[in-house]
């Protein structure tokens, strides 16, 4: 049995820190307690990161744009509502696939090809399925995360519908066309 707590101090210098402590009874062969062990480190900096990490989850919740995360073979591990809706997916069907083998696009070779580890984070724009067989048009810029030693180890897609705009660029071209030949 122990026991957990996280509390403030302010240091000599008028530092705040965030220190977790973590105590336990120690009792003697009676039961009786006999002293208390413990052991406090400062936690600040992890707290910090905890904070920033539920601030940018809340983000990347709420925006409008689907965010997936992928790990280094490109299997997916976390995707916001948003690009579960665009792509018409449940997150239990899309979870530890790839999604190339989930969607099928007009131009796979193309996606994958500027999908890659050397991807310059430059956007891209193709013709995909959703998983319930609707077409739609996507923009998409991946962008590769490094661990602190240096590796690769997950991808960050963001993906924008652009279909709307696809059907009246195409529609524009096509009244160019005919206008031509008036």
């Amino acid at each position: 049995i122990y026991n957990e707590i996280n509390y403030k101090i302010k240091t000599p210098k008028g530092e705040i820190r965030v220190i977790n402590e973590k105590t336990s009874p120690i009792f003697n062969e009676s039961g009786e307690l006999i002293k208390i062990s413990g052991i406090a480190r400062n936690v600040t900096q992890k707290v910090a990161v905890d904070n920033e990490v539920k601030r940018l989850s809340i983000v990347a919740q709420k925006i409008n744009n689907g965010v997936l995360i992928s790990d280094i073979e490109s299997n997916a591990i976390w995707a916001n509502n948003a690009y579960l809706k665009l792509f018409e997916i449940d997150l239990n069907d899309l979870l530890g696939n790839r999604p190339s083998d989930l969607f099928k696009t007009d131009s796979t070779d193309f996606v994958l090809e500027n999908v890659n580890l050397n991807s310059k984070n430059s956007s891209i724009e193709f013709k995909v399925q959703t998983f319930s067989g609707n077409w739609i048009w996507v923009e998409m810029t991946s962008t590769i995360l490094y661990d602190t030693k240096g590796s690769a180890s997950q991808i960050v897609e963001i993906i924008s519908d652009i279909t709307e705009r696809k059907r009246s660029e195409l529609a524009l071209i096509e009244n160019e066309r005919r206008l031509r030949f008036i």
